[in-house]
């Protein structure tokens, strides 16, 4: 039985996809789905990371709708500017929503990961255990990571699962650092191109830290994909990373106690 492909890191909205076609919605998301062999996704709207912050959230949950294949995942910011709701107006409207992710843009927003800005939608995250993406993306091509930052956010808030996205082919040199510190750091696989790096953080850390991603429509799923499928490690493991992990955190979303 082939395991399942759950893809943490996907787009829908206006954008020119690899593809050189327009990638307005999520028909157009499950058509390389269905043709890339990928079973689930979570998904944000482009919208949302384009300022319209409502509105691409709105769209999103909405194209969601149409197939449960497609996870909502909401872009936030601090609210202090009055670009984005209050930390206890977003979990509420989550809720409702049914939306167990929320994804971060710190270099493309232009917020740095400063403690003090953080703290009150990180804190509220935390209470609910919903996972944090976060994107360092910039408008250009390259990124910069804010190791700092991911440091003092995983510390700050030991109980929110963070998930960093795209952190590159040098990382090792930061990321054995910080898996080996912080419980609650999990890695995307989409651009670690590391040799035998999957395989050596299973060793070492175990398959649980590892989460399946492509950056669809932006990047081609099929490089990420191989590196999972040839990177020697067991089968077991390979479900975790391919879709258990992802299953579990956003299993572990609890609105229960929400007031």
């Amino acid at each position: 039985m082939r395991s399942m492909f759950f893809d943490v890191n996907c787009m829908i909205g206006q954008r020119f996809s690899y593809e050189n076609t327009i990638f307005k919605d999520g028909k157009a998301l499950l058509k390389i789905m269905d043709n890339k062999g990928i079973d689930r996704a979570l998904v944000f709207h482009s919208l949302a990371k384009e300022n319209f912050i409502d509105e691409g959230n709105l769209e999103v949950v909405k194209e969601a709708e149409s197939s449960e294949r497609l996870l909502p995942c909401w872009v936030v910011m601090p609210h202090y500017s009055g670009e984005c709701r209050s930390p206890e107006e977003i979990v509420k409207a989550m809720s409702v929503a049914n939306v167990k992710a929320v994804r971060i843009f710190p270099e493309y927003h232009r917020i740095k990961l400063y403690t003090w800005i953080w703290e009150e939608l990180f804190s509220r995250l935390e209470a609910f255990k919903i996972p944090v993406l976060i994107d360092f993306s910039n408008i250009g091509w390259s990124q910069e990571i804010d190791w700092d930052g991911i440091n003092n956010t995983c510390s700050s808030f030991p109980n929110l699962p963070v998930i960093l996205l795209r952190q590159g082919q040098v990382a090792d040199r930061y990321i054995y650092y910080l898996l080996d510190r912080h419980r609650n750091l999990y890695l995307e696989t989409s651009y670690y191109q590391v040799n035998d790096g999957i395989y050596s953080i299973v060793q070492r850390f175990g398959a649980e830290r590892l989460i399946f991603g492509t950056g669809i429509p932006v990047f081609q799923p099929d490089c990420p994909m191989s590196a999972l499928l040839y990177s020697g490690i067991s089968e077991k493991d390979f479900e975790k990373i391919a879709g258990k992990n992802l299953e579990n955190l956003l299993k572990g979303v609890r609105f229960d106690d929400l007031v």
